[in-house]
């Protein structure tokens, strides 16, 4: 099914680097693709690379010169800085890559959608409005419009849920204020996601068309439950997870938990258990402050 390169789109993130790191590790062809100053600072002999913040005919020459025929679209911003960095980073730049699809080989695009529906917030708002555009499309033959859920593992920031789950347990002068944490969360570490997509792109059996599967670990915890088990596998006296110090933000989803069916059918399933992966982040973690 492969044949040419493929375009990781965002991967300077976690998520991106992580798919553009494994992918090389298998043997399969990438082309990063980054903001245009983040381009301009990578070092003589780096990988080969592409701005994707580039106009639609630059994109379009980029996508000829590599011979890109497959794309994974990362972009993401998560909204932190207001809504205009969330339109553009999730919205916006992904709509200009696609139209740049139009005069270039690209057979398959793999979005990184949320499953999060867009009542949440204004980042599952933007990219669920990227899914309308990549069901009108007609220039890509095979659209996988995959609903992520939680992705977590080694490299994860220190701003997301679980490695800051990990960095309070692992000092009991920290606290961390939650909610009550009764909601429900599919957690799956990053490796399996990258596995997944690599099924994607290289079972010749995928069919074309738009698909919207839905891709985690199928199975769902409670915040407070893993929160627990963080502060099981970890040694020693732990911080404070505070249940219950902030109330659940507006519109807060209680389960959300991924259905593999579709996903099954090519005989994928996640590898890594919710134990071993924490167990694998603590670790790195602990090592990271050892070394420090």
């Amino acid at each position: 099914m492969l044949d040419g390169s493929i375009l990781i789109a965002g991967s300077s993130g976690f998520l991106g680097s992580s798919l553009s790191d494994f992918f090389r590790q298998h043997g399969l062809p990438v082309v990063d693709g980054v903001r245009l100053h983040r381009l301009q600072r990578l070092p003589a002999g780096a990988p080969p690379a592409i701005a994707v913040d580039g106009s639609v005919p630059q994109l379009t020459a980029d996508l000829q010169q590599h011979r890109v025929t497959a794309i994974i679209n990362c972009i993401t911003d998560y909204g932190k800085s207001g809504s205009a960095p969330v339109i553009e980073s999730n919205l916006l730049l992904p709509v200009r890559l696609l139209d740049a699809c139009a005069s270039s080989e690209v057979a398959t695009f793999i979005n990184c959608n949320t499953s999060l529906p867009s009542r949440v917030n204004d980042y599952a708002l933007a990219k669920q409005q990227f899914s309308g555009w990549l069901q009108r499309q007609a220039a890509v033959p095979r659209v996988i419009d995959v609903q992520l859920e939680y992705f977590y593992g080694e490299l994860e920031p220190s701003s997301r849920l679980v490695r800051r789950m990990i960095d309070v347990s692992l000092d009991p002068s920290e606290q961390m204020p939650l909610s009550p944490g009764e909601q429900e969360r599919d957690f799956v570490h990053v490796l399996d996601v990258c596995s997944a997509m690599q099924t994607l792109l290289t079972d010749p059996k995928v069919p074309d068309g738009y698909h919207r599967p839905a891709m985690g670990s199928g199975r769902a915890i409670s915040l407070k439950q893993l929160g627990s088990k963080i502060q099981e596998l970890c040694p020693g006296p732990c911080g404070q997870l505070q249940y219950g110090a902030v109330d659940y933000r507006p519109r807060e989803v209680m389960r959300s938990c991924a259905d593999l069916s579709w996903m099954n059918r090519w005989g994928w399933s996640p590898k890594i258990n919710i134990d071993e992966g924490l167990t694998r982040c603590i670790q790195h973690v602990q090592r990271q402050r050892s070394a420090a």
